[in-house]
């Protein structure tokens, strides 16, 4: 994904057939507790990492506004 000619690589971390849930994610280093990304962090372009695995983290993404 491209933002304004700044990249922002998604880097799925563990990921396999059975993987396919996101357990945590980073931007930047920082961690990203949402489940959606903001128009202003993808024109900003980085680094977007995701921890897959087998079950859903019931706890990632959950209500955070």
């Amino acid at each position: 994904m491209w933002a304004r000619g700044k990249p922002l690589p998604l880097l799925p971390i563990t990921i396999r057939r059975t993987n396919a849930y996101i357990q945590s994610a980073t931007l930047n280093g920082e961690p990203y507790k949402q489940s959606y990304l903001h128009h202003d962090d993808l024109m900003k372009g980085g680094e977007l990492v995701f921890e897959m695995g087998a079950k859903p983290n019931k706890n990632w993404g959950v209500g955070v506004k």
